[in-house]
């Protein structure tokens, strides 16, 4: 038998690398519209530390002027009060991962159950009369005369 040339296809080119085109335009287009460097949600952790990073998340980055803002979510106010007290901190750290000299102030909003709240449930303002308080002190009774009349009045008020 004879080997004959076997017709082959060539192989598959690999198709064009989009992201490489494209990555300048979307970071200007992210840019543009304040949202988040994906880098920065990645590596939160590692940028405000691990005693931080539980109390707050990167929300998006704003531009007043040639200022730059960071927008930082918390759960609670007692999380709010911490992350302010090491904003100098977090600033320091996410301005030098980001490159971003400009980085100087950082807002925080509240996002949990607080904000969620019904827009009926607002305190209202009533008038006290004096018919509405009531005594908080107790009226002062005379001592008992003997044990078991004291340990009567104790059943009583325990049973209450």
């Amino acid at each position: 038998m004879t080997d004959l040339p076997v017709n082959t296809r060539p192989a598959w080119r690999a198709p064009p690398k989009v992201g490489s085109a494209i990555a300048a335009q979307v970071g200007r287009l992210a840019a543009a519209s304040g949202a988040m460097d994906p880098a920065l949600a990645q590596n939160w952790a590692e940028i405000v530390g691990p005693t931080l990073s539980p109390f707050c998340r990167p929300v998006r980055l704003k531009k007043r002027g040639k200022a730059q803002i960071l927008v930082v979510a918390v759960p609670n106010g007692a999380a709010a009060m911490r992350v302010q007290y090491a904003q100098a901190e977090i600033l320091t750290r996410t301005a030098t991962f980001l490159k971003l000299p400009h980085l100087k102030t950082l807002a925080i909003e509240q996002s949990g159950s607080t904000r969620a709240r019904a827009p009926d449930a607002r305190w209202k303002s009533q008038a006290i009369t004096q018919a509405d308080v009531k005594p908080t002190i107790p009226q002062a009774r005379q001592p008992a005369q003997s044990v078991a009349e004291a340990l009567d009045r104790l059943r009583q008020s325990i049973m209450r």
